[in-house]
C-alpha cells in the first residue's frame, strides 16, 4: 500500500508515510480521511509526512492545493498542528513546500525537511515546547 497512517498518543499524533507509485487521487484520498474525524472533539497534535519511500508521483498543483485547502479549512478546529514534512527528493520537496505556502494561513506550525532526523527531532522538539509532551515517532 503506497500510502499507510499511523495514529499515535491516543490517537493526538498522526504519521503519514508514503511509498512506491503516489497518485494525486490517493494523496488527496487520504488527506481527507485523516482530516475526517471531529477534529473539535479530538485534534491532531502533531502529525509527521514521510515521503522518503516514494519511487514516482503523480500528483498535480490541483491536489497540493485541495490537500491545503482542507488542511486550512480544518485548522479553524485544530489552530495548533504542529507538522513535519520529510521530503528528500526535489519534486518531492518542491511539492510539501508548496502545501507548506498554501497553508501558512492555517497559523498551523510547519516545516519541510530533507533529512528525516531533522525532521523527527524539529517535531519533538516543537510539541515539547507547545505541548509538555514528549514523542516518539521513530
Amino acid at each position: 500500500m503506497p500510502l499507510q497512517v499511523q495514529y499515535l498518543d491516543q490517537g493526538r499524533g498522526v504519521v503519514f508515510t508514503a511509498t512506491g507509485m503516489l497518485t494525486g487521487e490517493e494523496f488527496v484520498r487520504t488527506n481527507a480521511e485523516i482530516l475526517s474525524r471531529d477534529l473539535v472533539a479530538e485534534p491532531y497534535l502533531y502529525g509527521l509526512f514521510d515521503f522518503d519511500g516514494v519511487e514516482a508521483v503523480y500528483i498535480s498543483t490541483n491536489d497540493i492545493h485541495e490537500a491545503a485547502r482542507r488542511g486550512v479549512a480544518a485548522s479553524a478546529k485544530m489552530p495548533k498542528f504542529v507538522v513535519a514534512v520529510y521530503a528528500n527528493s526535489n519534486l518531492t520537496f518542491g511539492l510539501a513546500r508548496m502545501w507548506e505556502i498554501l497553508v501558512d494561513q492555517s497559523g498551523w506550525k510547519t516545516h519541510v525537511f530533507r533529512d528525516r532526523s531533522d525532521a523527527v527531532g524539529w517535531l519533538q522538539k516543537e510539541v515539547e515546547s507547545h505541548y509538555g509532551m514528549k514523542i516518539d515517532v521513530a
